[in-house]
């Protein structure tokens, strides 16, 4: 979706809308990351309007994304990687971006913390902020982005503080019918998002705890339901003739230990793993099978 924000959710939602419309498809919202109340009245007209319509979240108040989408604007980043890069290199690069900054189209950036950077020289700025990475450079702000968006080729990976929804929101979006869970997760760099190592644990140990949903729910969220919307017929129940995907874990001991610190901690709680019948995770402990592939729809 274009954008997830009150300002823009609507119209938003209603090119989802003309998209199943006249292309007669299900929809399907990726990291629907909006406030409840705005966004789950538009789902259900939809839904009631015989659209097919569904989305995942994942359970944190912050995403993670590229630094450039958030940083620079959005004319300087036309034609690709090597047109913005040529655009960086121009003398009035930190004066433009100086005063997108200063206009604040995607709120205060000081709190944004590097995830990734591909720059071998700057690596040791990931996991400090904007402002702290600035600061050891010794640069005001603009200076920075631009100069190590320049060194890395942009490839630099940052989480981004959600400014415009709480913790309830989360909640009542898990529990509506259309929701899947998700993890978003991008696994590159030091200091990537917890989502990555934390989200489906999160999902089935302290929602479940707390009573936000019910254990089968959850269950159903994070493998029935998805696989079912995506077309993997073989996957998502336990049942003679699916492929063997089990996780066995302890439902009050399950729970997300990855932070934005530490964003590579393995959930607790989680016993053992088989992924297509082969033990990836045995008693808590790696082996060395990788029996994953991807995965397609079914075609019958």
């Amino acid at each position: 979706m274009r954008r997830y924000d009150p300002d823009g959710l609507a119209e938003a939602l209603g090119e989802v809308r003309r998209i199943a419309q006249e292309a007669a498809v299900p929809v399907h919202i990726s990291h629907f990351n909006s406030r409840a109340e705005l966004a789950l009245p538009l789902i259900e007209e939809m839904r009631r309007d015989g659209l097919d319509v569904t989305f995942d979240i994942y359970p944190y108040l912050a995403g993670s994304t590229i630094l450039g989408m958030v940083a620079l604007p959005p004319e300087m980043q036309a034609g690709g990687t090597e047109a913005t890069l040529g655009r960086l290199r121009a003398s009035d690069a930190r004066q433009r971006v100086a005063q997108w900054l200063a206009a604040s189209p995607r709120g205060p950036l000081d709190d944004v913390r590097l995830s990734f950077v591909a720059d071998p020289s700057r690596r040791h700025l990931e996991g400090a902020t904007l402002a702290e990475a600035a600061a050891q450079e010794k640069k005001d702000l603009a200076e920075f982005i631009c100069d190590l968006l320049f060194s890395s080729a942009l490839a630099v990976g940052c989480i981004v503080p959600h400014r415009q929804r709480s913790e309830e929101d989360v909640r009542a979006f898990m529990r509506h019918p259309a929701m899947m869970g998700g993890s978003d997760g991008i696994f590159a760099g030091g200091h990537p998002h917890p989502r990555g190592w934390g989200s489906f644990a999160r999902f089935i140990g302290p929602y479940v705890r707390e009573g936000v949903w019910s254990l089968e729910q959850a269950v159903a969220h994070l493998s029935a339901h998805p696989a079912r919307r995506f077309g993997l017929k073989d996957r998502g129940l336990i049942r003679e003739g699916m492929a063997a995907d089990l996780v066995i874990f302890d439902p009050q001991r399950v729970t997300d230990r990855a932070t934005y610190d530490h964003g590579r901690c393995m959930a607790e709680g989680v016993d053992s793993v088989l992924v297509n019948g082969q033990w990836v995770l045995r008693h808590g402990q790696r082996t060395s099978l990788c029996p994953g592939r991807a995965l397609r729809r079914s075609s019958c």
